[in-house]
Parts: structure tokens; C-alpha cells; sequence
């Protein structure tokens, strides 16, 4: 029976509705359809009839005629009409509003005409867009100061005009209430008294916001103006340009080529609390103290300014961060999106915590890496965070949210955010929420978000946008697939804890003993030395310096590769006179260790010789050596001979043999047969 009913009333509600039109209630849309060239008859309680986009070129009474019999309130006649007799809506007795905006080819006098025809007592809405006329409305204005009209509100948008005349439009127009001719090019601006304009809209035009425009305290012109908008027009400076609007409640002015805004621009507006000021191309560079104070403001709009709110632009005396919001007091909603921040430093907190009965922040598309610290704490009022569009990886939330229980809508989507930790919400805030945002991140589906996913379960009814636009980012297996299908057992994440346990003791492990294996390589002549030292006073060999003790005239240092050249010419020249060398491979005692043969030879020898070569320098034996004839050398600075065999590089030599290079003398080996003789010369004299 129910069932029956329903279709019965269905049926009434569609009978007499025309084939190409939607019916609903009592209004009917007749929209773009090419082979509709009349206005057809329409259900009998139609009130409201939209007819747009068809093929009805002209509109006389005969096209009116099935409209004649109807109480229409509002009549809407879009886009296709060429003509218009002055009498088409002369039956249309209970008309209040109409719209005939887009019919371009109608001229101004032609549409002037026809309005005046009508003879509906009800009138009280006229919007007449997209006509592209130029011209002043004033023919329009006298065309709808006939007795009978009240007209309330005139909307003319996107037509061209160029001047916006207001003696005209009070004259003609007393009971206007709400004018809105956006979109035009309006730069003159003649200015009189509009005594009941509630709602002034003059966005998109080229006007210049001048002294006085609105009228002075003793002479006001707009005594009862409640909204004014006038976004992207040629105004640079606001100061001292609203006097006596002090009816004003909405102030959009954003879009504009402001430079600055001075010290106590909206003290005066005592009734304002909307304020928006946004979009101003990055001009606006300076910002006084003062510049917002205001008792009555309850929202302000400084979004996609581009402002550089820094501690390096506060230095700079462009704004004061202290005193920015600090005259606020009834401040509830403020929108600080796309500005610059810089959250390392306290500009952020400076600039927010005089702000005690804020409701609502936004911070949107700012590039915050993290949330500030202490800062949500220190508003104890906020419901609403809108954080999105950030570059936001993670942030401290025994910082951040410690202690926050007022926050009900929190939005984070659209961030860098990989993993959701537990810590990251502290208890007092996840059980206020009533709302959060974290779609749109790029999430880490592994066991690390298994406390994101059983929120979630547990609250799905909270997480806005899910499942839909929470879309795994890695693994790589996982790239693209929905984070609802992602969720691990206990048990899974269990065991891949403990193998990731196990791995981190071991990799720790590992790394310690890398660290360590390099620690010792890199400093092994340094721990050999060490050694040798223990080695040798454990030996007894501290007193074989003393020169009866002696028993060679110099200990050889050279590497395997210079062998020959030692034997061979080094040797035969040198022990001749009683002069004797401990060379390696003939004078070290075999069966003794290496270290013990090289302590001995040093000790008893009466200086170190070193044979200098780029393969020396890689020996790990011979720069033992070395070190050892370094310390001899601090001993008794006679006791080191260096012998440069070929040219080495400073930059291959180790640091301390630079440093013995550059604090002793060395004998140059040339090869030459002259220079020869002057070089053994040299060495016999060094070796005495």
C-alpha cells in the first residue's frame, strides 16, 4: 500500500511537466536544448521557470502566452534571445525577480524598454549579466524607477561599464539594497548617498580606492553598508579610506597591488568582523604594529600573500611578530595559507599565542616541515587545524600535542607523512577528535602503521576521505593499492620485529667492528709503536743509546724494491774508513723476531738512514721503521739522514714523514756522473 502511494504522488508531481524540461515542485528548468523555439505549457503551480540555452530567438506576448495564467515569481531567460517587445511581460503580474543575463545582442535601450513594461507590483530582483554594453546603466536605472517597482537588488556582471554612477542610481533607485556590478572595468567612480545599500560588490574592476569615497564622519553615503568587496581592483592604499562606515560587518579587499598596511587602517569600522585581505601578487612588504587592531574582527583572511613572516623580515622592521595579532581580542578564525614560515625559529609562536579565543587556524600550502612546538598548548580554544598541503615528515607530539584536548577537526592531508605513530597523538587529543584528515600522504604499508590501521578500525567514522585517498606509497609491492587492504596480524608484525631485532643487534655488531677494524688500520703504526715501546723497555734496550753501545754507523731503512741499489752501490760506497751499516738482509740475527732485530738495529746504530722512494712509502714495514727513526730523531736531532732516491709527492707521503722533510735536510740521489761524486761525498760526510 505504501509503494502505491509513492507512485501515485510521483505521477501528480510530474503530470504536466513538457517533454524536454525537468520539473520539481513548482520550478521547471528548460535548458540547451536546439529544437525548443517556444516556451511550452507548464504544470499550473509552476512559480519558478529557468529557460536557458534554448532556441528562442524571439520573445513577444504570443510567446508568453502560456506563461499568462501561471503566479510566476521568477523568470529566467538565458542566452539565445534577439529580440524583446516592450509588452512580452506585461501578464506576468507576480514577477519578483528576472534574470536576462547573456542575450548580448539585446542593447541597452531595447532591455531599458522592456523592463518597463512590466507590470508586477513584486519586483524587487534584476540581474542583467554578460551583455558587454560599456555604457553607464543610467537608462536602466530610469527604466526601473517606475511607482509600482521596489527594486531591492540590481546585479549587473561582467558588461564592460566603465563608470558606476551613483547620483544617478539613488535617484532612480532609493530602496536599493544590494548592487553587484563585478566583472566590469569601472575606473570612474562618482560617488553620492545610497542611503539603504546593505551589500556594495565591486570586484574585478580598475578602481582606485580615493579619499573620502565612502562619504566623511559629518557626511556619510553609505550610512548602512553591511558588506563591501572590492577584490582585484587598482587599490594601493587603505588607510584613512573607510570613514563612517561604521554599519560595515564584511570587508573583502584582497587582490590588490597593496604595498602596505599602516597602524589603525580598520580601527574605525566599529562593527566589522569579517576581514579579507588576500592575493596580493607578493607586493605587500610591510606590515605596522598596529596594522590589524581592531575590538570587533572575528575573521581574518591573510592568505596567499606570499609574506615572508621570518625572523630575518622581523629583524628588518617589515612586521613585528609580538605585536601582529596581539590587538585582536575577539579574534576567532584566522587563515595564514601560502605565506612563508620558518619553523625552526619562535616567529610562528611570537605571532599566534596573543590569540586566546581563536577557534579556527588554517596554515595550508606554507612548507612546513614539522608543527611548531608548545604551540597549539598555548591556544586554548582551538577546534579547527588545517595543517594540509605542507611538507610536514613527522613532528614531536609530546611537543606538539601535549596536553591539547580542545581540537576536534585536524587536518594533515596532503604532507609527507610516511608512518603514524602512536606518540604522534597523544591520548588527549585522539579522544577529542572528532574529524581527521590524513588522506593524500604518501604511506609506508608495513608494520609500522599496524597502530594507524587499528585506529582506524576502531574509528573508522572519524578518518575523512578513506578509504578512497589512502593509497599505499612503499613497499614497492604495495605501490598504489589502498591502505585498507593492508592489515597485518599481530603475529606478522611480531616475528618481522624480532627478525628486525635480531638484524639491528647484528648490523650494530657488524658496524662496531668495521668502525674498529678501521680505527685500528688507521692508526696501526701509532699502536705498532706502542708495542714496540713496551717490547723494548720489557727487553732492557732503553740504555743502548749510549755510545758504547754503538756498534753501526747508521741503520739502512729501504724497501725490498731498492734492495739492489743499496747492496750494490749504497753499501760499497759508504763502508770504507771503519764505517759499518746494519743492513736487513745481512746484519739482522735469524731466529729473533722482526721487531726485536729493528729495535736492536736502531738502538746501536748511530743514525737512521732513510732511502726515500715512492715504493718506500707503501712499505708497512719500512714506515715502522720510520716512526721509530722519528722518535730516535726527537732523542738527538743528528741522528737521521735522509737519502731522497726519486722524487716523491708531499701528497703521498704520510703526515709525520712530511713533517721530518721539512724540519731536517736531505741529500738529493741525481744519477749523474758529476753530481755522483759530490753526492757520496755528502753521505760520507753526514755518516761520520
Amino acid at each position: 500500500m505504501e509503494c502505491y502511494s509513492f507512485l501515485l504522488i510521483y505521477s501528480v508531481v510530474v503530470e504536466g511537466c513538457p517533454q524536454l524540461c525537468k520539473c520539481y515542485r513548482a520550478n521547471v528548468t528548460c535548458h540547451n536544448h536546439r529544437e525548443l523555439q517556444y516556451i511550452p505549457k507548464l504544470p499550473d503551480d509552476t512559480k519558478v521557470l529557468i529557460f536557458s540555452g534554448n532556441y528562442l530567438h524571439v520573445i513577444n506576448q504570443n510567446t508568453m502566452s502560456n506563461l499568462t495564467m501561471l503566479k510566476l515569481t521568477v523568470l529566467v531567460l538565458r542566452g539565445t534571445v534577439f529580440k524583446l517587445c516592450q509588452r512580452c511581460f506585461f501578464e506576468t503580474a507576480f514577477l519578483e525577480k528576472i534574470d536576462l543575463s547573456g542575450n548580448k545582442n539585446l542593447t541597452i535601450y531595447k532591455v531599458a524598454d522592456t523592463l518597463r513594461g512590466i507590470r508586477s507590483a513584486y519586483l524587487h530582483t534584476v540581474i542583467l549579466n554578460w551583455f558587454y554594453w560599456r555604457k553607464d546603466l543610467s537608462t536602466i536605472y530610469q527604466a526601473l524607477s517606475v511607482p509600482q517597482f521596489k527594486i531591492k537588488t540590481l546585479i549587473s556582471e561582467g558588461n564592460t561599464l566603465k563608470i558606476l554612477n551613483f547620483t544617478s542610481l539613488s535617484r532612480h533607485l532609493p530602496e536599493l539594497e544590494y548592487l553587484s556590478v563585478k566583472f566590469n572595468s569601472i575606473q570612474t567612480f562618482i560617488t553620492d548617498h545610497a542611503p539603504k545599500l546593505k551589500t556594495l560588490l565591486l570586484d574585478y574592476n580598475y578602481i582606485e580606492l580615493k579619499a573620502n569615497m565612502f562619504g566623511t564622519p559629518n557626511d556619510c553615503f553609505f550610512p548602512n553598508l553591511e558588506i563591501l568587496q572590492i577584490k582585484s581592483n587598482f587599490i594601493i592604499y587603505f588607510e584613512n579610506r573607510f570613514s563612517c562606515l561604521d554599519n560595515l560587518h564584511t570587508l573583502k579587499i584582497g587582490r590588490n597591488p597593496v604595498k602596505r598596511i599602516l597602524n589603525n587602517t580598520f580601527y574605525n569600522l566599529t562593527s566589522l568582523r569579517t576581514l579579507s585581505i588576500g592575493n596580493t601578487g607578493g607586493r605587500l612588504y610591510k606590515i605596522e604594529s598596529l596594522a590589524f587592531r581592531s575590538n570587533t574582527i572575528q575573521s581574518l583572511n591573510f592568505s596567499a600573500n606570499n609574506f615572508p613572516f621570518t625572523s630575518v623580515s622581523a629583524e628588518r622592521f617589515h612586521f613585528n611578530p609580538d605585536e601582529m595579532f596581539n590587538h585582536l581580542p575577539q579574534l576567532e578564525v584566522l587563515d595564514l595559507s601560502e605565506n612563508k614560515f620558518n619553523v625552526t625559529n619562535d616567529v610562528l609562536f611570537r605571532m599566534l599565542i596573543p590569540l586566546k579565543n581563536l577557534l579556527n587556524l588554517t596554515i595550508r600550502h606554507c612548507a612546513l616541515t614539522t608543527i611548531p612546538k608548545n604551540l597549539i598548548f598555548r591556544l586554548p580554544q582551538l577546534r579547527y587545524l588545517d595543517l594540509s598541503q605542507n611538507h610536514i615528515k613527522t613532528w614531536k607530539g609530546n611537543t606538539a600535542f601535549q596536553n591539547v584536548s580542545s581540537i576536534e577537526v585536524l587536518r594533515l592531508d596532503m604532507n609527507y607523512i610516511t608512518v603514524f605513530k602512536e606518540s604522534l597523538f597523544p591520548p588527549d587529543l585522539r579522544r577529542n577528535l572528532k574529524s581527521i584528515y590524513l588522506a593524500n600522504n604518501p604511506f609506508s604499508c608495513t608494520c609500522k602503521l599496524l597502530w594507524l590501521r587499528k585506529w582506524i578500525e576502531e574509528k573508522s567514522e572519524k578518518f575523512k576521505q578513506y578509504p578512497e585517498d589512502y593509497i599505499c606509497s612503499t613497499p614497492i609491492e604495495l605501490h598504489g593499492s589502498l591502505l585498507k587492504s593492508y592489515f597485518p596480524s599481530d603475529r606478522e608484525c611480531e616475528s618481522i620485529n624480532e627478525l628486525l631485532i635480531a638484524f639491528t643487534v647484528l648490523s650494530t655488531i657488524g658496524i662496531f667492528v668495521v668502525m674498529l677494524v678501521s680505527l685500528v688500520y688507521k692508526g696501526r703504526w701509532h699502536i705498532r709503536h706502542a708495542i714496540y715501546l713496551c717490547h723494548v723497555r720489557r727487553k732492557g734496550y732503553e740504555g743502548m743509546d749510549d755510545v758504547s753501545n754503538i756498534l753501526y754507523s747508521g741503520f739502512v731503512v729501504y724497501c725490498e724494491e731498492d734492495q739492489e741499489w743499496v747492496k750494490d752501490k749504497f753499501v760499497k760506497m759508504v763502508e770504507i774508513n771503519d764505517r759499518k751499516l746494519c743492513i736487513h738482509h745481512r746484519d739482522f740475527d735469524g731466529g729473533k723476531l722482526i721487531i726485536d732485530n729493528i729495535a736492536n738495529g736502531i738502538a746501536r746504530s748511530r743514525k737512521v738512514i732513510l732511502i726515500l722512494s715512492r715504493a718506500m712509502i707503501q712499505s708497512d714495514w719500512c714506515l715502522f721503521e720510520m716512526r721509530l727513526a722519528h722518535k730516535k730523531f726527537l732523542k738527538r736531532a743528528d741522528s737521521l739522514l735522509i737519502i731522497m732516491l726519486e722524487t716523491v709527492s708531499p701528497d703521498d707521503m704520510p703526515k709525520s714523514l712530511h713533517t721530518l722533510l721539512t724540519i731536517s735536510t736531505y741529500i738529493r740521489w741525481s744519477g749523474g756522473l758529476t753530481e755522483e761524486e759530490e753526492f757520496w761525498k755528502k753521505v760520507r760526510r753526514a755518516i761520520k
